[in-house]
């Protein structure tokens, strides 16, 4: 009986600790999985991510991987799963959280969102706090909180003056409230640090030039339409961030 009990407490030890081989080797299916997420081989990057899970099945980075291809691939339930999954795995990983509030936003799910973000940025020790509070404030907007989203947006700007997406932001809501001279100004804080223009951003600054009646700054943003690619951002900025690993 004692034997046994030994073998059964050995056995819990060894669990706990993984071999470097065993751990070398789930390193190596998570890298392949975000290198294959990263060019949008979706089936090749799950297949590594299930490997490092055979391995280890509460690893966090892996999970995280599938939640990220399912929020992809529109499959939400099984993105908010493993979304989950991961947060349980590892309460700290500042990232996921971010990504998942994402996701919850995608889905106009404001509030939910709102709260993983205020648990997100209390982690002073991430390197794109910034942007936690971006999106913190583009929630607070969403909910109808606007002097919490201005606040966000500000404190955002005190980590990084060059947060250009704030700038578009605050040029947004200056232009709504008829504060065109502060409009026109974040939005030229946000060109500057712009080589290309995205739907938005162009239809904002056009609204600025009218409503300024900035023939210069209008003749310019219409001769720039057919030189810069098209895209909406209309949700939460994940895209910089989503495939740390």
């Amino acid at each position: 009986m004692l034997f046994a009990l030994s073998a059964l407490t050995l056995t819990a030890c060894s669990h706990q600790r993984p071999s470097p081989e065993k751990n070398q080797a789930i390193d190596t299916y998570q890298q392949l999985g975000y290198t294959y997420l990263r060019s949008n081989q979706l089936g090749r990057a799950q297949k590594y991510f299930h490997q490092a899970l055979a391995l280890n099945a509460h690893d966090p980075k892996a999970l995280h991987g599938l939640a990220l291809i399912f929020a992809r691939q529109n499959e939400r339930r099984l993105a908010e799963h493993y979304f989950i999954e991961t947060l349980q795995s590892d309460t700290d990983s500042t990232i996921a959280r971010n990504n998942y509030a994402a996701f919850l936003f995608k889905q106009s799910r404001y509030d939910e969102a709102r709260s993983q973000l205020q648990v997100a940025v209390q982690d002073i020790r991430y390197p794109h706090r910034d942007r936690i509070l971006l999106n913190l404030g583009r929630c607070e907007l969403k909910l109808g909180q606007t002097q919490a989203a201005l606040d966000h947006f500000q404190r955002a700007l005190d980590l990084n003056p060059m947060a250009y997406d704030v700038h578009l932001e605050l040029a947004t809501w200056y232009l709504k409230t008829q504060q065109l001279t502060k409009a026109q100004h974040h939005w030229q804080l946000f060109d500057a640090g712009r080589t290309q223009l995205n739907e938005r951003a162009q239809k904002i600054g056009l609204q600025i030039a009218k409503a300024r009646g900035d023939q210069v700054m209008e003749a310019e943003l219409k001769s720039r339409q057919h030189n810069d690619p098209i895209s909406s951002t209309n949700h939460l900025s994940d895209k910089d961030s989503q495939y740390h690993d």
